[in-house]
């Protein structure tokens, strides 16, 4: 995590920038509380679903194992 003080018009200027790095249609969360702002992408649900298939490629003969235990 990295922590910075700027003036507004920075901080404007860094959200931005971070805004920028994302395609189009990618939503954002804003979280907000106490003063304190998150933004993050959220998933789109086809880069979920590749998501669950690494990870069923990845584990499919330790799910097969289990299966027959």
């Amino acid at each position: 995590m990295e922590t910075l003080i700027v003036e507004r018009e920075q901080a404007l200027w860094l959200v931005a920038r971070l805004l920028a790095e994302y395609d189009p249609g990618v939503k954002m969360e804003i979280t907000r509380s106490d003063g304190t702002i998150i933004i993050r992408p959220q998933g789109t649900p086809s880069e979920l679903l590749q998501w669950a298939e690494r990870i069923s490629d990845k584990y499919d003969d330790v799910f097969k194992r289990l299966a027959e235990s």
